[in-house]
């Protein structure tokens, strides 16, 4: 059995990442791509030997009587728009995170998918990272004893590092000198509203607190200044996160997770999401020592979209919902309200 699979969006994120993790998968043929800028959709068809395009996901739906999934990578603020028609169809749908960028579109794509009863997964890929997978299963074995308190800082950086759009790489550019600074990813080193860093960028980081400590009871304190800071009472612990500009120029990415137990501590180092073969470490420091596991490294761009597929076979039930997805926007959006208050 082959999947038969609709892409939506031809831009960065599509490119970069999913598309050219999908072809890794067996038994998966991208048949056709969408995007409201035919041209760029037409030039990652021919790159990939895409069969079909057309400009939108309602025509590509309307198009693909045989489609078992759609893969949705479009701008934040159109993803109500993209994922609605094909939902009303029932078709399993991948959506890039977040949810939407307010609350009153992320629930009419939550009802929308009860409605049709479709298979939703968004795009969450730290939690389908075998380091953060293991350190979920200590957490809920309790060998660490009661969890504490956690520390979640990520202040960004090069989060693009190993990963090109098509056309980028140009003959012309003359080589850097050795040793100089790396180029940033943002052109001022200026920060982006309050709302826009949560709800764009550190929702992956409120993401994976609600997977390892529950739902979050209360907003104890928040500032809009910079840093960004927020304490949270969740289920299971209190979690203080420490975030910073999305797009430092010339900064290496840096996130960490330090977890504290009643008998040890959990260390997760994440590495650039788009630097491909380079493993999250985890460090696990009790009493006796410190030890860090033998994982089997799979990388999690690709383990979310093999998810996806085994969701649509049957085979697994959807790990981060579409609900789940509307709680991270409901607390990011909290955050930033409570932040204005200091």
């Amino acid at each position: 059995m082959t999947l038969k699979i609709g892409l939506v969006g031809a831009g960065r994120m599509m490119q970069m990442a999913h598309l050219p993790n999908l072809l890794q998968i067996g038994g998966v043929r991208p048949v056709a791509i969408a995007d409201v800028d035919v041209e760029v959709a037409r030039r990652v068809a021919a790159a990939y030997n895409i069969p079909r395009v057309y400009e939108s996901s309602e025509a590509l739906v309307a198009g693909e009587p045989e489609l078992d999934g759609v893969l949705i990578a479009t701008p934040r603020m159109y993803h109500a728009a993209t994922c609605l028609p094909v939902l009303e169809r029932g078709i399993p749908v991948f959506l890039e995170k977040p949810l939407e960028v307010t609350l009153e579109k992320g629930r009419e794509i939550v009802e929308a998918r009860r409605r049709s009863g479709a298979i939703m997964v968004i795009g969450y890929n730290n939690r389908y990272d075998p380091a953060y997978l293991y350190a979920e299963a200590i957490l809920r074995s309790g060998e660490l004893g009661d969890t504490r308190y956690a520390r979640i800082h990520s202040f960004g950086g090069l989060w693009r590092a190993g990963a090109k759009t098509l056309g980028e790489i140009s003959l012309d550019e003359e080589p850097r000198p050795p040793g100089s600074p790396p180029e940033g990813q943002s052109r001022d080193g200026k920060s982006f509203p309050a709302e826009l860093e949560w709800v764009e960028g550190w929702i992956h980081e409120v993401n994976m607190a609600r997977g390892l400590f529950g739902e979050a009871k209360a907003v104890l304190y928040a500032s809009n200044d910079m840093p960004r800071l927020a304490l949270v009472e969740f289920e299971r612990a209190r979690v203080f996160f420490e975030v910073g500009l999305m797009n430092p120029p010339g900064s290496p990415f840096d996130c960490t997770l330090a977890v504290h137990c009643r008998d040890g501590r959990l260390d997760l180092s994440l590495a650039a999401p788009l630097l491909f073969r380079q493993p999250t470490e985890l460090k696990i420091s009790t009493p006796g020592g410190v030890t860090t596991p033998h994982l089997e490294y799979k990388e999690s761009f690709v383990e979310e979209l093999v998810h996806f597929l085994r969701c649509i076979t049957g085979r697994d039930r959807p790990r981060t919902t579409a609900e789940d997805a509307l709680c991270d926007l409901e607390l990011c959006l909290e955050i930033v309200e409570r932040g204005k208050s200091g």
